[in-house]
């Protein structure tokens, strides 16, 4: 593996000359990916926090949905409150969790 003074002194441009600039392109190309790596791991966490809150609350709206659609079809009172309070402790136990 070569070091960066190695790298810097053999980076030649398209004129066959060596590039005062070479040295600091290498050395922002570290800070470049721990930036790249922070911005994945959010984007990540976004994502899981975010299908976590559809997930838990899913079942609820789409019982809820279909009592407005239709309204001959009726949920049954207790099935309705667990789909409610389902998506209130997952996503509090999500939320305490992951922040």
């Amino acid at each position: 593996m070569q070091s960066t003074e190695a790298l810097a002194g053999s980076h030649v441009n398209r004129h066959g000359r060596s590039s005062p600039f070479s040295k600091l392109h290498i050395a922002i190309i570290p800070a470049q990916l721990r930036s790249l790596n922070r911005e994945t791991k959010a984007a990540k966490t976004v994502g899981v926090i975010v299908g976590c809150f559809i997930m838990c609350w899913a079942p609820f709206f789409t019982v809820y949905l279909l009592g407005a659609v239709c309204p001959g079809c009726r949920t049954p009172t207790t099935l309705f409150d667990v789909f409610f309070w389902l998506g209130y402790c997952l996503f509090v136990c999500l939320f305490v969790c992951c922040c």
